[in-house]
């Protein structure tokens, strides 16, 4: 470990498997506590299969044999309540946020563009646009209190 991020906290969406998983165990061995979120069940009429919760607590068995501290929450970006909610617990519990990587995200569909229902697609915009701005407007102010980031005037 080389300790490039040593005391710092990273906060990750998608973090139950692939991508996201890799992310919170290499920052944990670069030093970084992390807050880890997924929605951990199928999202509807999306056909490939989700992560599980069994999926998330395996990210957190591996950043915590990393003896680096995890907090997990199923939760879903659309729903920015929950996903401040999140954020918000997990740094009163770690006391900082540093690194926010919004990686939640759904794939592309089994449906031709000109075929996909506009609920799908409506879904797809959701996660992949609303809930990356999401994940950043619960993110940045912890970042910007914690001296991490930077206010620009007319937007604090």
């Amino acid at each position: 470990m080389s300790g490039r991020v040593e005391g710092k906290v990273a906060f990750i969406t998608g973090a139950a498997r692939g991508q996201g998983r890799s992310h919170a165990v290499r920052l944990a061995q670069e030093g970084a506590d992390i807050i880890a979120v997924d929605i951990c069940e199928p999202v509807r009429n999306i056909s490939y299969e989700f992560p599980t919760e069994a999926d998330l607590a395996e990210t957190a068995r591996q950043v915590e044999a990393l003896d680096r501290r995890i907090i997990t929450h199923k939760v879903d970006i659309r729903d920015y309540d929950g996903l401040k909610a999140a954020v918000d617990d997990g740094v009163a519990q770690l006391g900082r946020l540093d690194i926010a990587a919004a990686n939640a995200g759904l794939g592309s569909s089994p449906y031709r563009a000109w075929e996909m229902p506009e609920e799908v697609w409506q879904d797809m915009i959701d996660v992949n646009l609303t809930g990356q701005w999401q994940t950043c407007k619960a993110a940045i102010p912890h970042m910007i209190d914690g001296g991490n980031g930077v206010a620009l005037p007319g937007f604090r």
